[in-house]
């Protein structure tokens, strides 16, 4: 199964005309098979699994219980997170044309991996609301 065929110049004279012009023909068993497109597919693989456990998705889903809130308060929280991501996506999609992606995805890690220490600390010494900034800011990153 052919994905697309693309024109792949050598090099390039000084009218922009390219010199030799040869058909490069992309297909879906190369993306397993070729060097370089194994070694994207791995990093695209490693990214997700580190998304997945960086426990986003738990916090989402249990962070009233985590934080022993009442129904209405972990409601409360729940929409705040809800809507502080939302912002925080549409302003990363701002910050990551400018700044490249993987600043961005440097960056970013290190902000959760630090808000996610400082959100067990204060888990760990019983300081539910100081866990909340650090789950927002967590979010945020």
């Amino acid at each position: 199964m052919q994905a697309a065929v693309t024109p792949v110049t050598d090099d390039i004279n000084q009218e922009g005309a390219a010199l030799t012009t040869q058909n490069v023909v992309f297909t879906y068993g190369a993306f397993f098979t070729q060097g370089k497109f194994r070694r994207m597919l791995h990093l695209s693989i490693l990214l997700m699994l580190l998304q997945i456990w960086s426990g986003e998705d738990a916090i989402f889903a249990y962070s009233a219980t985590m934080f022993h809130f009442d129904v209405f308060m972990g409601r409360v929280f729940a929409f705040i997170i809800t809507v502080v991501n939302f912002f925080a996506t549409l302003f990363s999609l701002l910050i990551v044309d400018r700044f490249g992606r993987r600043p961005s995805l440097i960056y970013g890690t290190s902000g959760c991996a630090l808000a996610l220490v400082t959100t067990g600390f204060s888990v760990h010494f019983d300081q539910p609301y100081a866990s909340m900034v650090f789950v927002i800011l967590f979010v945020i990153t």
